[in-house]
């Protein structure tokens, strides 16, 4: 699946789709505002003080 395209200014120019997986668990991709679990793939990356855009950073 892949995610809608959107339109820049007056319809010029678009943006590339976001490639979507079927499944948080098995999407590796980083920086996931929408990831509601961590990848089973990747280790997770617990610091405390780091603060990242996904609720599951990983390694």
């Amino acid at each position: 699946p892949v995610a809608a395209a959107t339109t820049g200014k007056a319809g010029q120019g678009i943006n590339p789709a976001t490639p979507i997986g079927p499944a948080c668990r098995l999407c590796e991709r980083i920086g996931c505002l929408a990831r509601a679990e961590p990848p089973v793939t990747r280790p997770l990356g617990l610091d405390e003080m780091v603060t990242g855009l996904s609720a599951f950073d990983f390694q």
